[in-house]
């Protein structure tokens, strides 16, 4: 076997960064998944859908010239044989820090003190229970690292970010990512962080990877505030629940989108919240072609859609549903049975029924009606004023639904 690596930089998921510098993903041959419902996947992948993974755990030596750092899904097992002592030193402790420590920084770059002195070097990385693997190669990028305490037990998480040293963002990334873990493991979805590590790496790419994240630097903080969170977010939705992306992206891409939209509303300060990418951009977008012919009911298989259908039934419109749950079971009743589902679906492949039956059991609520709504049926998000009337120096209004979805 063997990976030809993507040249051109317009390649956002995988291939070369820049002379010196590569994210690999994609770049060995994985078993299709068997599942208990359609047997062997034989969808084949292609560039918009994404991917459906089997829980495996990964072994892997990845070598390098002299001078060149690798960072990848998993843990480092071999951080004493790669690393420079000042460079094992800085990583040690940010392991138990609470602040970002810099562990290869231009200085150490430039006086030889980030890495072994050797021709080359094996950076040895293990994962357990995971979906894929992905690294990231570079001779001049910087490294941060901090952790959090997540869960019950104390558990620390090491969040680290990997980029270039002329980007206008990634200099906070990584208290951007650990601010996010601490975030989504005790307040939105409120389910520890499952791993032991998450690198933010500044690639080309918006995408996610067990453990990993493509990023490519954004614009204003705000988008990389967003973004981060987003990425992020798929550790839980598609990583660790085993969600079949190709065929039901909305059980992915609208959590992480409804998820990115709690962390920009209760997590962050956002200089312009209104234009952030789940306001600004997703749901946007769906008010613009909402009742189109585009517009087609969510338990379409992904793979079966074509842009602008696959963006909107996978994004904006599924984070819509999961806000309108939101609000109509509360926010307590909404985290338990969030809850419930990722823990019984934990390293399984739960299908949209076992989505659906999970969340109507949990709550105890008759919620066919929702479903067949907002996940079976053509209606859409449009609100009327039928009506208001002056009672007692109060207005009152009368709001009618005239795209029959709960809202």
């Amino acid at each position: 076997w063997n990976y030809q690596l993507q040249t051109s930089r317009r390649e956002h998921r995988e291939g070369m960064v820049d002379e010196s510098s590569l994210f690999a993903a994609y770049w060995y041959p994985r078993i299709a998944v068997f599942d208990d419902i359609s047997g062997w996947d034989r969808i084949p992948h292609n560039i918009q859908t994404e991917f459906y993974g089997d829980f495996n755990d990964y072994d892997v030596t990845i070598r390098v010239p002299k001078g060149f750092a690798v960072w990848a899904t998993g843990e480092l097992a071999n951080m004493e044989e790669v690393l420079s002592p000042l460079a094992l030193e800085r990583f040690l402790h940010s392991m138990e820090s609470d602040t970002v420590v810099h562990i290869i920084t231009p200085e150490t770059l430039a006086n030889g003190q980030a890495l072994q002195d050797r021709q080359e070097l094996a950076w040895h990385f293990t994962a357990r229970n995971v979906t894929d693997f992905a690294f990231g190669i570079s001779d001049h990028f910087l490294w941060d690292a901090a952790s959090i305490a997540v869960g019950p037990t104390g558990r620390r998480v090491s969040v680290q970010a990997a980029y270039q040293p002329e980007t206008r963002d990634f200099h906070e990334v990584a208290e951007i990512a650990r601010a996010c873990i601490g975030y989504f493991s005790i307040q939105m979805p409120a389910i520890p962080y499952p791993y032991p590590t998450m690198t933010i790496f500044n690639g080309y790419g918006q995408m996610e990877y067990p453990m990993m994240v493509n990023d490519m630097e954004m614009e204003t903080m705000d988008d990389t505030k967003a973004l981060t969170a987003h990425e992020i977010a798929h550790t839980y939705f598609p990583f660790l629940t085993g969600i079949n992306e190709t065929t039901d992206a909305w059980m992915d891409e609208g959590w992480a989108t409804l998820l990115e939209f709690f962390a920009c509303t209760e997590l962050y300060t956002l200089e312009e919240p209104e234009l952030a990418i789940y306001p600004g951009y997703y749901l946007h977008g769906y008010m613009g072609i909402k009742g189109a012919e585009v517009d087609v009911p969510m338990l379409t298989p992904s793979n079966q859609l074509l842009s602008p259908a696959y963006q909107l039934n996978s994004y904006g419109k599924p984070a819509s549903a999961y806000l309108s749950l939101y609000y109509l079971l509360g926010r307590e009743e909404f985290l338990k049975c969030v809850k419930e589902y990722v823990e019984n679906w934990e390293g399984k492949h739960p299908q949209p029924y076992d989505f659906f039956f999970t969340i109507s059991e949990c709550s105890g609520e008759g919620l066919d009606w929702f479903w067949k709504r907002w996940f079976m049926e053509f209606h859409t998000m449009d609100l009327g004023l039928a009506g208001y009337r002056m009672a007692d120096g109060a207005l009152f209004v009368t709001v009618r639904n005239d795209g029959g979805m709960p809202l």
